[in-house]
C-alpha cells in the first residue's frame, strides 16, 4: 500500500469506468442497429407473430413471477417487470444456425417480445415511480396535518392563559 498512490488509482478507476460505459454503449448500439437492418417490420402486423409473442411474454413473466416468489416473498411487482428483452436476446438470434433457424417470422417474435418487453418495463417504472412520489406526498401531508394539528393546540392555549 506504501508504493500506491490512492488518489491517482482512483482517478484512473473512474476514467476506466467511463471508458467501459462508453464502449459498452457502442457494442450495444451496433448490435441494435445490425438487428434492425435484419428485420422485417412487416412482420409486426402478422396475428400469428403477435400470438406467439403474446405466448412467449406470458411465460416470461410466469416464470419470473414464481421464481421471484420463491426468492423474494411477496413483495415482487416493482422487479417482475424489470425483465427487458434486448442485447442478450439479440446476440442469442444471431448465434442460432441457419439450419436451425424458424425463418423470418421468427425475427418478427423476437422484435416483438423486445418491444413489448420495453413497453411493459417503462410502464412499470413510471407507475411505481408514480406511486412512490404519491407516498411521499401523503407522508408529508400526514406530517404536516400533525404540524397544524399540534400548532392549533398550542395556540388554543395560549389563547386561554392571556385570556
Amino acid at each position: 500500500m506504501k508504493l500506491l498512490n490512492v488518489e491517482k488509482v482512483e482517478g484512473v478507476l473512474d476514467d476506466m469506468k467511463v471508458i467501459t460505459t462508453e464502449t459498452a454503449f457502442v457494442v450495444r448500439t451496433f448490435f441494435f442497429i445490425i438487428f434492425g437492418w435484419s428485420v422485417y417490420l412487416g412482420s409486426l402486423l402478422s396475428f400469428k407473430v403477435i400470438g406467439i409473442g403474446l405466448v412467449i411474454l406470458v411465460i416470461i413473466y410466469l416464470i419470473r413471477a414464481v421464481v421471484l416468489f420463491l426468492f423474494n416473498g411477496r413483495d415482487i411487482i416493482p422487479q417482475l417487470f424489470l425483465a427487458p428483452r434486448g442485447l442478450i436476446t439479440i446476440l442469442l438470434f444471431f448465434a442460432i444456425p441457419e439450419e436451425l433457424s424458424a425463418g423470418k417470422e421468427f425475427q418478427g417474435v423476437l422484435l416483438f417480445v423486445i418491444l413489448i418487453s420495453c413497453l411493459i418495463m417503462t410502464q412499470s417504472l413510471i407507475s411505481h415511480k408514480n406511486n412512490l412520489a404519491q407516498t411521499e406526498n401523503s407522508e408529508e401531508d400526514d406530517l404536516l396535518n400533525e404540524d397544524i394539528k399540534i400548532g392549533r393546540e398550542t395556540l388554543k392555549k395560549i389563547m386561554e392563559n392571556k385570556y
